[in-house]
């Protein structure tokens, strides 16, 4: 997770994800506790994936605060070894108290 104006503070944490083929649910999205966010997923293994967070407001955080989220990713698949290697980068904007910061989270299984 990088969410600073210099974009290079990077926060590593773990985020249990609910998937389907088609949505995607996150119990503590941008590394909040209790900020259950959630998207869609669209795309196939030809053109790729796309995820979607509409813009959504979760009590959230310590302390809680009402905070806004809001943005899009990819979803995109790797053959390291035997091994298949799931990344997904999501860019979104946070909104807390009137601020706006511009948000990278990368998931890797």
């Amino acid at each position: 997770d990088t969410c600073d104006a210099s974009g290079t503070t990077l926060t590593t944490y773990s985020d249990n994800l609910t998937v389907t083929t088609a949505s995607i649910n996150f119990s503590k999205f941008a590394n909040y506790v209790n900020a259950a966010v959630n998207g869609t997923i669209s795309g196939n293994n030809n053109a790729g994936y796309t995820v979607n967070i509409p813009s959504q407001t979760v009590m959230s955080g310590n302390p809680a605060a009402n905070r806004t989220f809001a943005g899009s990713g990819t979803i995109e698949f790797a053959k390291v070894g035997a091994n298949i290697v799931r990344t997904m980068v999501i860019e979104f904007t946070e909104t807390t108290n009137g601020m706006t910061t511009n948000c990278v989270d990368t998931y890797t299984k």
